[in-house]
């Protein structure tokens, strides 16, 4: 799975989720957001995808229901 940012986003730091585990964070002038990948999407500035070929992609949904 990969995740498409919009195009101005830059590396920020990191920022620590759980003990030994860190996500990257990302900053958007356009977007006005700061967050890491999984934020972007959540908030709509963001998508995740599967490449299916060199011209295609294929949208992917992150939420996971419950219940």
């Amino acid at each position: 799975m990969l995740i498409q940012l919009p195009d101005d986003a830059v590396s920020v730091g990191y920022k620590k989720v759980q003990p030994f585990q860190h996500e990257q964070v990302f900053q958007s002038a356009s977007a006005g957001f700061t967050g890491t990948e999984r934020e972007f999407v959540q908030a709509g500035h963001g998508y995740a995808y599967q490449q299916v070929d060199a011209h295609s992609r294929r949208s992917v949904c992150l939420e996971q229901r419950h219940g």
